[in-house]
C-alpha cells in the first residue's frame, strides 16, 4: 500500500473526526516532510484535504475523480479488487483486458477508464463512452467454471450493478434479458461477457460494464436521446462515480459467494418480461413465446407458441 492510498485510508476511516499530524503520521508512517508532500499532491488532485488548528486534518470535498489509490484504501483486501488500472482514456476496456488475457495476466483484473474512444456493447453496437460522465470498465476473470455456464456470470454481474445503483441512488432499474438495465424503458446500463476459449476449455471471462451516471440528454448522440438514460435524469442529482464503483466492485466481490440460486431468483424478481410473452431475435430469426424461468446454467428457459420449451444462451428482446 502506498503513501497517498495510506493517507486516504486513513482519512476514510475518519471522516468527521479530525486528526493530528502526529496522528496522522502515526498510522501512516514515513517522515513529516514526505507525509505533507502527499498530502499537497492529493490536494492537487482535488481532494479537499482541509487542516483546522485544534482538530487537525479531515477530507471536506471529494473530486468527481477515478483514481485507483483511493478505491484501494475504501475497498476491502479481496483478489477481485486487489489489481485495479484506471486509465484517462482507452480504446475499449473489454479490448485492454482481451490483449492483458492473452498476455497471461492471472487476474482477477479491473480496468477502468474515464473515457473510450471505440466502446462497444453487444452485437457489435457502438457504446457511447464520453470522459468523466460515466463508469466504463471490465473485469478480467479465470474463471473455473464451465463454459456453458458463462451466462450466470452476466446474471450476476447486472444484478451487481442493480444492487450497487440502488444502494447509492434509491432508485430501481429494471433487468431486460439478457444484459441491459432500464429505468422507464431507456437504457440505462449494459453488460457485455466475452469468453476465450482453448478449445473447449474457458481461458478467461471478460466482463465489461458500461453504466450512464452524469450525463444530460444533449450529452447523448441524437438518435439515443429518447432511448438512453442516466441517474443524473433519473434522480436529478450528480452521482459520485467513485462512490458507485467502489460499491459495485464490493457487490461483485459480495455476489461471488452467494448460492445460484439466490441470485437467480433475484435477478428474475427485477426483470422485466419474467412470465410474459416476447418476441426475440436469435441470429436473424424472429420467434415468439413466453420467458418461463432462468436454468442451472443461466439460460434463458423459453416457451415456444407451440409448446416446446428451448434453452436460450444469446438473443434479443424486441418486445
Amino acid at each position: 500500500m502506498n503513501v497517498d492510498t495510506k493517507i486516504l485510508k486513513t482519512l476514510f476511516s475518519n471522516p468527521t473526526q479530525g486528526l493530528s499530524l502526529p496522528s496522522l503520521l502515526a498510522q501512516v508512517g514515513g517522515e513529516e516532510p514526505a507525509l505533507l508532500r502527499h498530502v499537497e499532491g492529493l490536494r492537487h488532485l482535488g481532494y479537499d484535504i482541509e487542516y483546522l488548528p485544534h482538530s487537525g486534518y479531515r477530507l471536506s470535498t471529494l473530486p468527481d475523480i477515478l483514481v485507483a489509490d483511493e478505491l484501494q484504501a475504501r475497498l476491502p483486501d479481496h483478489p477481485l479488487t486487489r489489481h485495479v488500472l484506471i486509465f484517462k482514456e482507452t480504446r475499449s476496456t473489454n479490448d485492454l483486458a482481451h490483449r492483458y488475457g492473452r498476455e497471461g495476466h492471472a487476474g482477477p483484473l479491473v480496468i477502468v477508464s474515464e473515457s473510450q474512444t471505440h466502446g462497444r456493447g453487444r452485437q457489435g453496437r457502438v457504446w457511447n463512452s464520453q470522459p468523466q460522465l460515466g463508469l466504463w470498465l471490465s473485469l478480467l476473470l479465470k474463471s473455473h467454471i464451465p463454459a456453458h455456464q458463462t451466462p450466470r456470470l452476466t446474471i450476476q454481474s447486472c444484478l451487481a450493478l442493480h444492487r450497487a445503483i440502488q444502494k447509492i441512488t434509491q432508485i430501481h432499474p429494471e433487468i431486460k434479458w439478457p444484459n441491459d438495465l432500464l429505468f422507464k424503458g431507456r437504457k440505462l446500463a449494459g453488460i457485455l461477457t466475452e469468453a476465450q476459449l482453448l478449445g473447449n476449455t474457458l481461458s478467461f471471462v471478460i466482463i465489461g460494464i458500461g453504466c450512464n451516471v452524469n450525463h444530460l440528454a444533449s450529452d447523448f448522440p441524437p438518435e439515443l436521446q429518447h432511448l438512453a438514460t442516466s441517474l443524473f435524469q433519473i434522480t436529478g442529482e450528480k452521482i459520485r462515480r467513485a462512490d458507485l464503483l467502489v460499491e459495485l466492485l464490493q457487490q461483485l466481490a459480495t455476489i461471488q459467494t452467494e448460492p445460484w440460486e439466490t441470485i437467480r431468483d433475484e435477478w428474475k424478481s427485477h426483470c422485466l418480461s419474467m412470465g410474459k410473452t416476447i418476441t426475440l431475435t436469435i441470429s436473424g430469426k424472429l420467434i415468439t413465446g413466453q420467458m418461463i424461468d432462468i436454468d442451472p446454467n443461466g439460460a434463458l428457459i423459453f416457451r415456444h407458441s407451440h409448446g416446446a420449451l428451448e434453452a436460450i444462451h444469446a438473443g434479443e428482446i424486441l418486445s
